[in-house]
């Protein structure tokens, strides 16, 4: 389930993991993001491991809804090993690295989500959820950002509604000790 995470990933800007479903078996993901200044006319996209238009969806509700300004900026992500993802679970995780690489504020980590995310900014349920959590659980991550489910989540495990509270959740690291 690991095999797909370097070891020792550290707090880093652009880095986090994402657990999503192969068959159905629980695999956890890094998922890496770099935003940088632009010195084109058309900044620069280039997407290894998700499909380029669900990137694309991605990165177009980041700038509208959360006004995240990457008009001007090169935007890449990677999923490394080589996987190609096809779960939309990945979602979150992508918009995580994204807005973290932009901000530059590193992400704990300890830190998983998974999540879809819809054109208004809402964070979707995905199957499988409590399979998820109780895999990164086990795997030894502590936090995560997952979908609100009406119920009590593990201890760590943070339930959100929109990709606005996952923002300002991020921003919050920046600017207070605390982890995320």
């Amino acid at each position: 389930s690991l095999f797909f995470v370097r070891e020792g990933l550290g707090s880093t800007p652009g880095a986090t993991i994402s657990v999503i479903i192969e068959g159905t078996r629980p695999i956890l993901v890094e998922v890496q993001a770099l935003v940088t200044r632009s010195v084109y006319a058309v900044p620069r996209r280039v997407v290894q491991g998700i499909d380029f238009n669900r990137f694309s969806f991605i990165l177009a509700v980041l700038e509208k809804l959360l006004q995240l300004p990457l008009f001007n900026k090169d935007v890449f992500l990677n999923i490394p090993g080589g996987i190609t993802v096809k779960d939309p679970a990945v979602d979150l995780s992508v918009a995580l690295a994204v807005i973290s690489s932009a901000l530059e504020i590193p992400l704990t980590s300890e830190l998983f989500s998974f999540g879809e995310i819809g054109l208004t900014g809402e964070i979707r349920q995905v199957m499988w959820h409590e399979k998820r959590i109780e895999t990164a659980l086990r795997l030894g991550y502590t936090e995560g950002l997952v979908p609100l489910k009406r119920r009590e989540e593990a201890q760590g495990v943070k339930g959100v509604r929109t990709l606005k509270e996952v923002y300002d959740l991020v921003k919050y690291v920046r600017f207070n000790v605390g982890s995320l």
